[in-house]
Order: structure tokens, then sequence, then C-alpha cells
């Protein structure tokens, strides 16, 4: 969900049946109910791929990442068998290379990647 000029957008499957069903404007209340039926499903795959311990920032890099990149794509990826073998030094490298949208270089796609990275790496910096 993102808000611009106090307009929230919400791309979702949820939200394009929601619309083409009713024509109406979404409330915020009814745009976060529609992420949370998006979210369930990508969480519960997220939790079926992973074979070791993450910390929640990790899950939740994870989790988007599944948004862009596709579940299947994801659970077939390098990132996923490095993470599994317990290789999380290699997590900051490998997500950086998923900032593709058709083949280009996503710069919107680059930044959330490096907020994510940042946001998962300090915990295992920490220990």
């Amino acid at each position: 969900m993102q808000c611009v000029r106090r307009f929230f957008t919400l791309k979702s499957k949820s939200s394009s049946e929601f619309l083409k069903a009713s024509w109406q404007p979404l409330s915020q209340e009814q745009m976060m109910g529609l992420y949370e039926k998006d979210l369930q499903p990508r969480v519960a795959n997220v939790n079926a791929m992973l074979k070791v311990p993450v910390t929640q920032e990790l899950f939740d890099a994870l989790v988007s990442l599944t948004f862009n990149a596709g579940e299947k794509n994801l659970a077939n990826s390098d990132l996923i068998k490095k993470l599994n073998a317990g290789n999380y030094q290699a997590m900051p490298s490998e997500f950086i290379r998923w900032v593709y949208t058709s083949k280009k270089k996503s710069l919107g796609l680059q930044i959330r990647r490096i907020k994510e990275m940042v946001s998962f790496a300090v915990p295992y910096i920490k220990k």
C-alpha cells in the first residue's frame, strides 16, 4: 500500500477483483483487508521454503521479495539455496540481484532491496 497525496493505492489481485466488482473507491480499512488477504499465502510460502532460522527482518524482506519475484522464482533461486545452506553472509549480494523488471534495472527496486538489506543485516551484525 502506498500513500501519495493522501490517496491510497494498492496493487494486488484482490484489489483488482474488488474494483472490477464494485467500481467504488476503497477505504483504508478495505485496502488493509485486501493486503492481508494477499499477504497470507506469501507468508505461508516463505515459511515452507525456509529450512533454517531467520530473523523477523529477513523473513519480512523475503515476503516482500515474493511480491516482485513470485513464489516459484524465489523458491528455485540461489538466494534460497544459499540461505538454506546457512550462508547468511551471502544474503545482501543475493538480494541486490532482484532489481530487474522487464529485463531492465529498476531504480525503485534497487532502493527497496537496499532498504531491506539494511533492515535485515543489522541483527546479524550485532551478534
